[in-house]
């Protein structure tokens, strides 16, 4: 299964590139979990983002905007004793549609939307006390789904800085369809969350 995203982000490198333009995007995701299970009293962990994409034309202002990236997901729930935090990072794999509002000058606005699947590359557990030191320990692998698939919907902008160089701002929001609970009483928990992230991009001729 860790092959997969691997062979995607090579698939992803062989498009032809001609008409292409790549985005470099790093940032920060506030991750939470979703779903009937999830406690009440959920919280967001904060995390970083990063990864690249391909954007490819497909008509005037609209275009198909493929990503893959590393996101740190999960969330925490804070407690009189102190902290606990459930700390997953997964492989993204965005596929886009993008529609951006035309603009004579200045920055260009875009829309963006589409699936996301998603890996798991590690998981760990986290206890932050209000006294003492911070307790880590690894999940149980078999409890945890190895993937996930989510919709996502953002904005964002781009603005040219000289010899076709852009930089934007993306923010993103995404909901889990799949629950990250896979053990023998799976529970309803699903992923969802928000990102920010700073991008730099070109052409490429």
């Amino acid at each position: 299964m860790r092959t997969l995203p691997l062979l995607a982000i090579a698939a992803l490198v062989a498009v032809p590139l001609q008409g292409q333009s790549l985005a470099v995007r790093g940032g920060m995701n506030w991750g939470t979990w979703g779903g009937d299970d999830a406690p009440t009293d959920v919280g967001y962990r904060m995390g970083f983002a990063f990864g690249a994409a391909a954007v490819v034309p497909l008509a005037d202002n609209v275009a198909l905007d493929i990503g893959a990236g590393y996101t740190q997901k999960g969330m925490q729930v804070d407690e009189i004793l102190g902290t606990l935090r459930t700390k997953i990072d997964y492989i993204d794999l965005p596929i886009f549609l993008r529609v951006e509002m035309p603009a004579e000058e200045g920055p260009v606005f875009y829309l963006v939307g589409g699936p996301t699947v998603s890996f798991k590359v590690s998981c760990g557990l986290e206890f932050e006390p209000a006294t003492g030191a911070v307790v880590t320990e690894d999940c149980v692998d078999a409890d945890v789904k190895s993937w996930d698939v989510g919709a996502t919907g953002g904005l964002g902008l781009d603005m040219e800085v000289g010899e076709g160089t852009m930089v934007g701002l993306m923010g993103t929001y995404t909901y889990g369809f799949v629950s990250v609970d896979d053990s023998a009483g799976a529970l309803s928990l699903t992923n969802t969350g928000f990102g920010i992230r700073l991008s730099v991009g070109f052409p490429i001729k």
